[in-house]
């Protein structure tokens, strides 16, 4: 799973690869509704949500877009958690950060 590495202020803002804090516009929603279609053929919808932040995770309208715009302003996703750790360690930021999972 990707991590981002962001501060722990309410709304976060995201570090970039200089490890520079960066605040990125992006558009986050309250709720998202998921929907599957199980193994018997029946259709249905999962809502999440009530608030944008939902057990640590922060719900954006598009991942993609988010994504984009993020990258537009320096700011990549690590392949793990342990890589985003040592980042914040040489970078001497682990104290001031948390870690944000993107999930797809």
């Amino acid at each position: 799973m990707l991590h981002y590495l962001i501060t722990k202020h309410s709304r976060p803002k995201f570090y970039n690869t200089n490890a520079d804090v960066v605040d990125v516009p992006l558009t986050y929603v309250d709720s998202k509704i998921y929907r599957s279609i199980d193994e018997h053929g029946k259709l249905h919808a999962l809502q999440v949500g009530g608030q944008p932040v939902i057990e640590n995770h922060w719900l954006v309208e598009n991942i993609d877009n988010a994504m984009a715009t993020l990258a537009e302003h320096d700011v990549f996703p690590f392949e793990s958690k342990a890589a985003a750790r040592v980042f914040a360690k040489n970078n001497g930021l682990s104290q001031h950060v948390k870690y944000l999972p993107v999930g797809f």
